[in-house]
């Protein structure tokens, strides 16, 4: 087990990398009837962006927050190990998960065309998901 996977869950060496850049390629299937599961660390300035997106995109969800001391319990239970992640169970029991907040939130801003249609207005889409991204909400 690294260190930065059990001390830093929000933060780190993201071990599950190609998961990530899998589901931002894919083209997802409609989230409105799925069910979506957030798990994030109680404290994780990361989280708070993600649960922005979600009550704009007007999704029921269930959020799960994590203490410190329980994560190393709860880390064996996600198939991810790492956190902010969404556990999207779709209504015909397809099963995907989303990990790494900008991924996220680029990835459900993408399939819901929040990203702006010119190259301009993506620049200033990513420059926004940065600036948030860096804050504490």
């Amino acid at each position: 087990m690294e260190e930065s996977e059990s001390l830093y869950p929000c933060g780190g060496i993201d071990r599950d990398r190609k998961l990530s850049s899998i589901v931002r390629r894919q083209k997802m299937a409609s989230l409105d009837e799925a069910t979506i599961t957030f798990y994030h660390m109680k404290k994780c300035p990361y989280s708070g962006p993600i649960k922005l997106l979600l009550a704009h995109l007007n999704f029921k969800y269930t959020d799960v927050p994590i203490r410190y001391s329980e994560w190393l319990l709860i880390r064996e239970e996600l198939i991810v190990s790492r956190v902010p992640a969404l556990r999207i169970q779709h209504h015909n029991g397809k099963l995907e998960w989303m990990t790494e907040a900008n991924a996220i939130m680029r990835c459900l801003g993408e399939q819901y065309n929040l990203l702006g249609r010119t190259d301009m207005d993506k620049f200033y889409c990513d420059r926004i998901i940065g600036k948030v991204s860096n804050r504490k909400i």
